[in-house]
């Protein structure tokens, strides 16, 4: 039998009766640390340990009874808490602190801002409304497209199978069907009034947003209060974000106001459609 450090990886696999892969990849760790030891590198666990509040140090019981005091308190961020109780920390040592000591965590806060008083009594009044409508009102649509082959095309054609999609567009309500909607391919003549129509609506769109960036410069104004609004929830969750977040959320300027604009498909069609 061959001395170790003389095998293939293949006879390594069948001498310990592991897989070959698994050889290759420790074998490939172990030429790592080498190489580290080597050079000098020194390797470090990840995630770094807390040496300067460590595990039952005064800042650290502290920071927990102040978590755990109230419900005001529990619903704070744990760098809310390092703040109140005066430990210079940064937010993601806060959290590491917190989770690994006193297995304690917290979720982030809501993004949207709070409703105000009167956008609470408009929604409840919708709901009434509502309500009050006879269920006979109300239509449900829907829509769904068929798909299938050609028998007649080519059994090998030269890029892709030919085929057919339909789509079929419907609606119903209470005790009532209402008409069927079968998608069609466009005429010329109903081409160039579609691409007109688009590019009505898309010049609309841009002036609308055009205006709406305008005003959001302007202090007072609805747009303006709006972006101010969602850029303090940005600061605030950024500031506070946990280590367990996947990144922070960037600031949003004015293209928060940007709308899409439509196009039309390769095949001749609307890329949208609305009934």
């Amino acid at each position: 039998m061959l001395p170790l450090e003389r095998m293939t990886f293949d006879q390594v696999a069948v001498s310990l009766q592991i897989n070959k892969e698994t050889v290759r990849q420790t074998y490939k760790r172990i030429e790592a640390m080498l190489a580290m030891v080597e050079s000098g590198d020194k390797i470090h666990e990840m995630p770094a340990v807390l040496q300067k509040y460590p595990l039952g140090s005064d800042e650290s019981e502290k920071m927990k009874a102040l978590a755990l005091q109230d419900n005001d308190h529990r619903l704070r961020t744990f760098p809310e808490i390092a703040q109140e109780a005066e430990v210079d920390i940064s937010p993601a040592t806060a959290y590491r602190m917190m989770n690994k000591y006193h297995n304690l965590f917290c979720y982030k806060r809501r993004s949207k801002p709070p409703l105000d008083a009167q956008n609470k009594l408009d929604r409840l009044a919708l709901v009434d409304w509502g309500l009050a409508q006879p269920i006979e009102s109300f239509v449900f649509s829907d829509e769904m497209i068929f798909e299938g082959e050609d028998p007649y095309a080519s059994a090998t054609p030269d890029k892709k199978k030919s085929g057919f999609s339909i789509m079929v567009s419907g609606s119903i309500a209470l005790g009532f069907k209402g008409p069927l909607w079968v998608w069609v391919k466009e005429s010329a003549e109903e081409q160039a009034a579609n691409n007109q129509q688009l590019q009505r609506e898309n010049n609309e769109r841009e002036q609308r947003v055009a205006l709406r960036r305008l005003n959001a410069t302007i202090p007072g104004t609805e747009e303006y209060l709006y972006l101010q609004a969602l850029n303090w929830n940005i600061a605030e969750y950024n500031a506070n974000c946990s280590p367990h977040e996947p990144h922070r959320i960037p600031r949003r300027p004015f293209w928060e106001f940007g709308e899409k604009i439509q196009k039309r498909s390769s095949g001749g069609g609307l890329d949208w459609f609305l009934y």
